[in-house]
C-alpha cells in the first residue's frame, strides 16, 4: 500500500522511486494498479513516464486477455490492445528517452490484435496508435528512428501479414542520412522471411550498391541474395546493377559471388528465362567464347549454374565450352559453384578413390616383404596427389591420407635404419611426423572417430620414439618431452573412454602394448618411461607390421560419405600484393600499411588466425588481425566449419635497408600457449622453437618487394 500511495506522491522523485521498485520486482503487480500505471504515462516527469511504459507492458504480459474500459467510453477491449494503444501514443512524447522506450516496447507485445498492429503503419486513422511506426521512423533523432526500425522488423518477423505491409516503410529507410540506420534497414529486410519485392522497391534498394561503405555494400549483397524477386525484369535489373558494382568495386568480388550463388538458387525459374541473354548466346551465329579472366562472366556463370542446380532444364541450353568453364570455376572457387555432374561420374570417382586403398590394403595384409609394401605406399602417394587435383570433393580426404601414409613411411624408414637410436638425424625425421599429426588433428575437420583415433595413435607412437631417441642421443633434460608424451597418452585414453567399443575396433596392438607398459609405472620419469618403451621399437620386422596397422585400420573403416564430408582449413589471398615490379617504399621506423584481402575456408573460429610476416633478416612477426575485420561468408553445416573473408590492413615496419628486399606474408593457425609476437627463423624456414609444430601454415606465401629508407633517400 505504501508503494501504491507513493505513485501519486507530489514529489516526482518519490513517484520515480516507487515505479522503479515495481520494475525491479520483475513481476506484474495486482490488476487493480493498471489504471494508475496508465495515468503515470501523462506524468510531468519524463523518468516516471519511461518507467510507466515498462510497467504497462509488464501488465499486458500477465493480464493481456482481461477486458478493460477504454477511457471516456463504455466500450471494453482487451488489456493488451489497450496497453499497446497507450504506449504507441508515447512515440510523440517530447522527451527523447521516452520515445525510445516506447519504440522498443511496441515489438514486445505478444498477441496484440492485427487491426491495432496494421494501424501503426497508417497515419490517416484517428486512433492513438495510428501511424506509430511512421512517426518513429521519421523522428528527428536518430536513436528514435533506429529503435523504431528495430521494433518494426521484430513485429514483421512475428506476423506475416504485417510483414507484407511494412516492406515499403523499411525500404524508405534506405535513404536515411545516417549510415548506421541505412545498414540496419538492409539487415531488417534480410531478416524478414519470404519478403517479396516489387519492381519499384527493387529500384530503391539498388541505389545503396553505390555506397562508398563496404559494410553497406556487402550487407546489400546479402539482402538481395535472400529476398524474393517478383519478376524476371526485376531480377535482370539486380544482375545489371550488381555486375556494375563489381566493375566499380573489384574488392567486393567474393561478396558478389556469394550473392549470385544464393540469387541463382532462390530464383531459378527467372534465371532460366534469362540464360541466353546473360551469356549473349545468338540463335544462329556461333560467337567467340567469353574469357574466364572477366570476373563479370565468372559471376554470371556462378548465377546460372546455381540456378541449374535447382532447375536442371537450364543445362540443356548451355554450350559445351560453358561446362568446361564451370569445371574450372568449381576447382578454383569450390564454395560458390555446385557440383552438378552426372551421378555416374561421381560414382566413378568414388570407385577409383576406393580402389587405391583396396590395392594398398591387400598388400599390407599379405606376406610380401616390407620393401614391396613401402614401394606400393609410395606409389599410392602419387595416385592420391593426382586424384585430389582433379576431384575437389575429395581433395581434403586425399591430402589427409597422403599425410598419414607419408608419416608411416617416415617412421618405417627410421626404424629400419641401423643405429637410429643414437642418431641426431632421427630426431629431425620424427619431429616431421609430429608436425604432420598435429596438422591432421587441428587443420582437418569432420574426422570420423576411427580416423581421429588412428591419428592420435600415430602421434603417440611418434612422441614415444622421440623420447627414446632423445634419451639415447642427448645429455639434456627430457622432462618436457616426457610430459608431452604422457599428456598425449592421456588424451588418447580419454578419447577412447568417450567412444564405446572404439578401443576394440581402432586400437592397434602397438598402442595397446604401450598403454599396458605405462599402466605398470608408479612414477613415470623420462628414463623409466624410455626404458619401458625402447624394446617395443627394436623388434624388427614385428614393429614395422605394427606401425602399418594404423593404415590398415583406416582402410578397413573408410566410408565414401565420410571422405566427401572431410574439410581442411585453407586460405588464399584475393588481391594482387605479390607484384615483383612494384617496390613499396616507406620511411624506416614508420609503418607501411597495405590492404590485405584473403578468403579463409573451413575454420571453426577466427581466434587462432594470424598473419606471419618474414623479413630478409629471417625475423618473423606474428600479427593478430582485428576481430571485426573477419566477415562471415558462409557456413557448412555438414563439417561444422565456416568461410570468412579477412579484409584488413597489413602493417610492415623495419629499420633502414640499403636496397629493396622481399618480405614473405602467409596466414597461419597459431596454437601456442604463450604466443610471441616475433621469432627467429633458420635457413630451412623452420622456427627455432619447440613450439614450431604448433604453428600451421594454411596459405601459400606471397612476396612483397619493400624498401625502408631514410627520409633523404625517398623519391
Amino acid at each position: 500500500m505504501k508503494m501504491t500511495l507513493s505513485i501519486s506522491h507530489q514529489d516526482p522523485r518519490k513517484r520515480r522511486n516507487a515505479l522503479a521498485d515495481y520494475v525491479k520486482f520483475g513481476e506484474a503487480p495486482d490488476f487493480s494498479l493498471y489504471p494508475e500505471f496508465c495515468d503515470e504515462l501523462d506524468d510531468d516527469y519524463e523518468h516516471c513516464r519511461s518507467l510507466a511504459i515498462k510497467l504497462v507492458l509488464l501488465m499486458s504480459h500477465k493480464y493481456g486477455d482481461c477486458l478493460v474500459f477504454q477511457k471516456g467510453t463504455s466500450e471494453q477491449v482487451r488489456l493488451e490492445d489497450d496497453a499497446f494503444s497507450k504506449i504507441c501514443r508515447m512515440i510523440n512524447d517530447p522527451a527523447v528517452q521516452v520515445r525510445i522506450e516506447a519504440a522498443k516496447s511496441i515489438s514486445q507485445f505478444r498477441s496484440v490484435s492485427i487491426s491495432y498492429l496494421l494501424a501503426t503503419l497508417d497515419k490517416k486513422d484517428e486512433l492513438n496508435h495510428s501511424g506509430t511506426f511512421v512517426f518513429g521512423c521519421e523522428d528527428e533523432r536518430k536513436d528514435v528512428r533506429l529503435a523504431s526500425l528495430e521494433s518494426l522488423c521484430q513485429c514483421a518477423k512475428n506476423n506475416s501479414k504485417f510483414a507484407e505491409r511494412c516492406i515499403d516503410h523499411i525500404v524508405d529507410m534506405f535513404n536515411d542520412e545516417i549510415e548506421g540506420i541505412r545498414l540496419k534497414a538492409i539487415q531488417c529486410l534480410q531478416e524478414i522471411d519470404n519478403a517479396v519485392l516489387r519492381e519499384d522497391q527493387v529500384e530503391v534498394i539498388l541505389t545503396v550498391l553505390d555506397s562508398p561503405s563496404m559494410d553497406i555494400r556487402e550487407a546489400s549483397h546479402r539482402m538481395i541474395a535472400n529476398v524474393n524477386i517478383s519478376s524476371p525484369r526485376s531480377l535482370r535489373r539486380c544482375i545489371e546493377s550488381i555486375l556494375y558494382n563489381l566493375s566499380r568495386y573489384p574488392q567486393d568480388k567474393l561478396s558478389i559471388f556469394s550473392c549470385f550463388k544464393s540469387l541463382g538458387q532462390n530464383n531459378a525459374e527467372f534465371v532460366a528465362s534469362l540464360v541466353n541473354e546473360l551469356l549473349a548466346v545468338h540463335p544462329y551465329l556461333k560467337l567467340p567464347e567469353q574469357s574466364l579472366i572477366d570476373e563479370n562472366y565468372m559471376a554470371t556463370l556462378i548465377l546460372i549454374f546455381n540456378a541449374a542446380y535447382k532447375n536442371p532444364s537450364i543445362l540443356s541450353t548451355l554450350e559445351s565450352h560453358t561446362f568446361q568453364h564451370q569445371t574450372y570455376i568449381r576447382h578454383t572457387l569450390p564454395n560458390f559453384m555446385p557440383h552438378i555432374e552426372a551421378p555416374k561420374s561421381q560414382q566413378a570417382s568414388a570407385i577409383f578413390f576406393v580402389s587405391i586403398f583396396e590395392r594398398l590394403g591387400k598388400m599390407l595384409k599379405s606376406d610380401c616383404i616390407h620393401r614391396s609394401k613401402l614401394s606400393l605406399m609410395e606409389m599410392s602417394l602419387q595416385d592420391l596427389k593426382s586424384f585430389g587435383m582433379v576431384e575437389p570433393e575429395f581433395r581434403a580426404s586425399t591430402e589427409f591420407y597422403r599425410i598419414v601414409i607419408e608419416s608411416i613411411l617416415i617412421i618405417s624408414r627410421l626404424l629400419s635404419t641401423p643405429g637410429w637410436l643414437e642418431s641426431s638425424g632421427s630426431l629431425k625425421m620424427i619431429r616431421r611426423v609430429l608436425e604432420q599429426t598435429f596438422t591432421l588433428l587441428r587443420r582437418y575437420h569432420k574426422l570420423s572417430p576411427i580416423q581421429r583415433c588412428c591419428v592420435q595413435q600415430l602421434r603417440v607412437q611418434a612422441l614415444a620414439i622421440e623420447l627414446v631417441i632423445f634419451i639415447n642421443s642427448c645429455n639434456s633434460s627430457a622432462l618436457d618431452l616426457c610430459d608431452d608424451f604422457l599428456e598425449e597418452v592421456r588424451n588418447l585414453e580419454s578419447f577412447l573412454s568417450d567412444q564405446p567399443f572404439l578401443d576394440s575396433i581402432a586400437l592397434g596392438s602397438l598402442a595397446a602394448k604401450m598403454l599396458d607398459e605405462l599402466s605398470e609405472l608408479d612414477l613415470p620419469k623420462p628414463g623409466t618411461v624410455a626404458r619401458r618403451l625402447e624394446p617395443l621399437f627394436c623388434k624388427t620386422p614385428t614393429i614395422l607390421n605394427q606401425i602399418n596397422e594404423t593404415l590398415t585400420l583406416l582402410i578397413d573403416s573408410q566410408d565414401v560419405d565420410d571422405l566427401q564430408c572431410m574439410k581442411t582449413s585453407s586460405a588464399t589471398f584475393s588481391n594482387s600484393l605479390d607484384r615483383s615490379d612494384i617496390t613499396h617504399k616507406f620511411t624506416a621506423g614508420l609503418v607501411l600499411a597495405l590492404t590485405l584481402d584473403a578468403m579463409i575456408d573451413n575454420i571453426t573460429d577466427t581466434d587462432d588466425i594470424r598473419l606471419k610476416v618474414v623479413y630478409p633478416d629471417r625475423l618473423a612477426h606474428i600479427i593478430v588481425p582485428v576481430k571485426s575485420h573477419f566477415r562471415l561468408i558462409s557456413t557448412d553445416s555438414r563439417s561444422e566449419t565456416s568461410t570468412f573473408r579477412l579484409y584488413t590492413s597489413l602493417n610492415i615496419c623495419h629499420t633502414t635497408w640499403s636496397e629493396p628486399g622481399m618480405v614473405h606474408v602467409s596466414i597461419i593457425l597459431d596454437y601456442r600457449d604463450n604466443p610471441a609476437t616475433s621469432m627467429q627463423i633458420d635457413d630451412d624456414d623452420q622456427i627455432r622453437s619447440s613450439e614450431a609444430s604448433q604453428i600451421i601454415e594454411i596459405s601459400p606465401s606471397i612476396s612483397l618487394k619493400v624498401h625502408p629508407q631514410n627520409t633523404r633517400w625517398l623519391s
